[in-house]
């Protein structure tokens, strides 16, 4: 729990460092708006070996990012 918690407090003073909204978590994972149809962050993020979550509709542009392994 304590690795989780440094984790979604790393992610989200990243997310505010770069303007992103975000939704506040009390659980082991974040969505944040990428600013782009997600599907095409997720091609990005990839190529980087980075896996995030899958596309959750309406929220077209908005990701979920798990923290842990």
């Amino acid at each position: 729990r304590k690795f989780v918690r440094q984790s979604l407090t790393m992610v989200c003073d990243a997310l505010d460092d770069l303007g992103l909204p975000y939704t506040k978590s009390q659980a082991n994972f974040v969505m944040f708006d990428t600013g782009k149809p997600v599907r095409e962050f997720m091609g990005a993020m990839r190529q980087k070996g980075v896996a995030v979550g899958r596309p959750f509709a309406p929220y077209d542009t908005w990701c979920r990012v798990s923290m842990g392994r």
